[in-house]
């Protein structure tokens, strides 16, 4: 079990470093292509790319995320993220709080109901023609004959 896990770990990190990879090479081929002598060499492109691929794990290392462009200005990655975990656990808390509110009132009312009109007939209770014949239409277990007396004592009592 051990190995497993850390095969799948090994591999989700491996797709991360690769996904950084490759959104590094993008960006930078972007960028090429706006100059006035743009370069299509895709080394020269790719070791620029894990250059900056290696400089962005070690600033994620020491807990630099880097900037992110927002409606307010630029601010760290860190910060927003902070921002949206705690707007995030308002909503949870507000949902959590609104469902207890509605939930836990009507399920009692519902549990504690003795009023079952709109329930059709025979609701939980099955007389044993009815299943017997149900059993019957379906392909035949090896226990039916057992399944049917099972049944029989249920619903006689």
């Amino acid at each position: 079990m051990l190995q497993f896990i850390s095969r799948r770990l090994i591999f989700i990190v491996l797709v991360c470093l690769l996904i950084v990879f490759f959104v590094n090479l993008g960006m930078h081929m972007i960028r090429n292509s706006e100059v006035a002598e743009p370069s299509y060499n895709l080394v020269t492109n790719g070791k620029i790319a894990w250059d900056d691929t290696r400089a962005y794990i070690r600033r994620v290392a020491s807990g630099d995320l880097g900037p992110a462009q927002t409606a307010g200005g630029v601010v760290p990655v860190l910060d927003a993220l902070k921002q949206s975990y705690v707007n995030s656990m308002g909503l949870l808390l507000t949902a959590l709080g609104l469902a207890l509110l509605v939930g836990l009132p009507l399920g009692s009312i519902a549990a504690l109901s003795k009023k079952t009109e709109n329930l059709p007939p025979n609701y939980g209770y099955h007389n044993h023609r009815n299943i017997s014949s149900s059993v019957l239409r379906r392909p035949a277990p090896a226990n039916r004959g057992a399944l049917l007396c099972k049944i029989h004592r249920e619903a006689t009592g």
